[in-house]
């Protein structure tokens, strides 16, 4: 750990690129995460669970026989 310390100085070139390449991955998962939502909005009314299924989408699954 004291050699690395030692050379931070000389690597400091090394150092602010792996930063920046960092930072521009950061950005590119932030711009296809924007895209392409993983998680779309549920309905959030009082009274409903997140993901419970409605009674009209239990009907039609039920009658598309799925």
């Amino acid at each position: 750990m004291n050699d690395f310390l030692t050379n931070l100085g000389e690597n400091w070139l090394w150092i602010a690129g792996v930063f920046l390449l960092a930072v521009i991955l950061w950005v590119i998962i932030k711009a296809v995460r924007e895209r392409n939502p993983t998680r779309r909005k549920q309905d959030s009314s009082p009274g409903k669970i997140p993901g419970e299924l409605s009674e009209d989408n239990i009907k039609k699954k039920h009658e598309s026989g799925v």
